[in-house]
C-alpha cells in the first residue's frame, strides 16, 4: 500500500491525525497497562498524567530515521530528536505520553 509505514502502530487514549493536523480520540488505554502507568506517574511527579499509549512493532530490518516528536508530548532537549536503528530481531515499543495543549 502506498504511503504505508514499515512498522505497525496502535494508539490508545488519543492519536495524532496527520491529515487533520490534530489529536483525535482513540481506543481507551488497556487496563493491563494501569499498574505501569501508575508507577510512571508516581515516579515523575504530582503533575504527570499519562494520556496516550503508543504501541509500535518493528519487524527485522526496520528502524525509524531521525525525527522530532511533536512538542505537545513534553520531550525536551536532545532527546526530542532521535532515531531507532534497524533492528536485528522483532522489537516492540510501548511509549507513554503526556499531552500539553496550547
Amino acid at each position: 500500500m502506498a504511503g504505508a509505514l514499515p512498522w505497525r502502530v496502535a494508539s490508545f487514549g488519543f492519536r495524532y491525525d496527520y491529515t487533520l493536523r490534530r489529536h483525535v480520540d482513540a481506543e481507551p488505554i488497556p487496563s493491563w497497562l494501569g499498574p505501569l502507568i501508575e508507577q510512571v506517574e508516581a515516579f515523575s511527579g504530582l503533575h504527570t498524567r499519562i494520556q496516550q499509549v503508543l504501541c509500535t512493532e518493528y519487524d527485522v530490518g526496520v528502524g525509524n530515521g531521525w525525527h522530532r516528536d511533536k512538542p505537545q508530548f513534553v520531550m525536551t532537549g536532545p532527546s526530542r530528536q532521535h532515531s531507532i536503528p534497524a533492528v536485528e530481531a522483532p522489537r516492540y515499543s510501548i511509549t507513554l505520553r503526556t499531552l500539553v495543549v496550547d
